[in-house]
């Protein structure tokens, strides 16, 4: 079947992750780098660890840039970015960023950038929050002596829009820290940062699920900000479902699978809070 109408709430099977695939990356580039080209060129040499890679010090109260270039263009739905800060400077990390790619034929800092669309993200140490598309921010950590003040790492999965991409770019900002009054690059005080690698990996994924990711479509309003996408997203604290409580069987959303296939199962998920009269109706 090419087109699936399903009434539900969530569309969303077991899945099981697999190893990823690196993508090489080749000539970094940056707006401005404090020390030397070997230095910048640590940032993607497959050692997480510093103290060496980009650090724009002491540019910290203007917005700075880094552009890598893929070895061969990367094709895949989704990837994997890992931001490590593993120079020895607690606390150092970058505040705001944000991730996009390019098709470019040669990527460069005056190219044609897309934002990438940010599906999971976590932090070793700090909290990060979405600010905008591909876009985040971290929270200042607070000052306890607790002995320990670890180097932070930034995991992102990310959807690769076109399934394409010559070369990424990672954009920092300059946020107001609690104690200056003027902009600067990462929280706390040397307000720079020192990233030790920019990883980039395909994300590999087993699963059943031919619904992934695939469009979809309502047939009436969504309650609030909801999106009928959270049917197939992958994510299984999202939910979708009418603004009107009395739509009744006029109500339906709609998969495109994109192709004709043949499936032996269906999976549906609802919310479980205490409406049970949620999945009543199907």
């Amino acid at each position: 079947m090419n087109i699936a109408r399903f009434i539900l709430l969530l569309s969303l099977l077991a899945v099981r992750s697999l190893p990823a695939e690196p993508i090489h990356l080749v000539r970094p580039e940056a707006t401005v780098h404090a020390g030397t080209a070997d230095d910048l060129a640590c940032v993607i040499d497959g050692v997480t660890t510093g103290p060496r890679g980009w650090s724009p010090a002491p540019k910290v109260a203007e917005p700075q840039a880094l552009v890598v270039r893929c070895e061969r263009p990367a094709e895949a739905d989704e990837l994997d970015i890992e931001l490590f800060f593993l120079a020895g400077r607690p606390l150092n990390a970058i505040a705001d960023f944000a991730l996009s790619y390019t098709t470019d034929g040669e990527p460069s800092l005056a190219g044609n950038w897309q934002p990438l669309e940010i599906l999971r993200f976590n932090a070793e140490v700090t909290t990060l929050r979405r600010a905008g598309p591909g876009r985040l921010v971290s929270d200042p950590l607070p000052r306890a002596m607790t002995g320990t003040i670890p180097d932070d790492v930034y995991r992102i999965e990310v959807l690769l829009p076109g399934r394409r991409a010559t070369g990424f770019r990672l954009d920092v900002f300059p946020v107001i820290a609690r104690d200056r009054s003027v902009p600067a690059l990462s929280w706390y005080d040397p307000y720079d940062f020192s990233l030790t690698e920019f990883s980039i990996a395909e994300h590999a994924r087993e699963t059943t699920n031919i619904a992934l990711q695939k469009p979809v479509k309502a047939s009436h309003p969504l309650y609030d900000l909801m999106t009928p996408t959270a049917l197939t997203d992958g994510l299984p604290a999202t939910i979708a479902h009418p603004d009107e409580a009395y739509t009744g069987s006029d109500f339906w959303f709609e998969i495109d699978l994109g192709k004709s296939v043949r499936f032996d199962h269906l999976g549906l998920r609802t919310r479980g809070d205490n409406y049970l009269d949620r999945f009543s109706r199907i």
